[in-house]
C-alpha cells in the first residue's frame, strides 16, 4: 500500500504538471488509527520512506504525534494546519482525525489525497 500511495501521488502531480522531486509533501495523519496515538503498524513509515526516495521534502501534522523519525532522520512536524495545508503540493492525508474531519475539506490545499475515502462520502471534488 504505502508504494502504491506514493506512485498515485506522483501521477496525480503529474496531471497538474509536477513531480515528487524537490515538492513539499504534507502527510496528514500518521498513526494506526483515527484518534489514537498508537503508531505501530501504521504504514506512514513506509510512506515517507518512499517519498524521501522519490526526492520529496517531507512534512507532517498529527495531533496526537509530536516528534517522529523514519531510518534516523526526523520529519519536521507542522504546527499550523492551515500554514501546512496551503504550503504543501500535495497534501496525503493518511488517517482522517477527527480534528481533520471538521477542518480539511480541500479548499486549503493545492493537491489533496485521500487515501482514506473519507471525502468522497461528503461528494467533495478533489484531484
Amino acid at each position: 500500500m504505502p508504494r502504491y500511495v506514493v506512485e498515485r501521488a506522483a501521477r496525480i502531480l503529474a496531471r497538474t504538471g509536477g513531480e515528487l522531486t524537490g515538492t513539499r509533501v504534507l502527510v496528514l495523519g500518521v498513526t494506526y488509527k483515527a484518534d489514537i496515538s498508537d503508531q505501530r503498524e501504521s504504514p506512514a513509515d513506509d510512506v515517507v520512506r518512499h517519498l524521501r526516495q522519490h526526492g520529496a521534502d517531507v512534512t507532517y501534522h498529527d495531533p496526537y504525534v509530536s516528534s517522529w523519525a523514519v531510518d534516523g532522520r526526523d520529519v519536521p512536524a507542522s504546527d499550523d494546519l492551515d500554514a501546512a495545508l496551503c504550503a504543501a503540493d500535495p497534501t496525503i492525508v493518511l488517517q482522517w482525525h477527527a480534528q481533520y474531519r471538521e477542518h480539511v475539506d480541500g479548499s486549503r490545499t493545492h493537491v489533496l489525497f485521500d487515501t482514506r475515502g473519507w471525502l468522497t462520502d461528503l461528494d467533495v471534488a478533489v484531484l
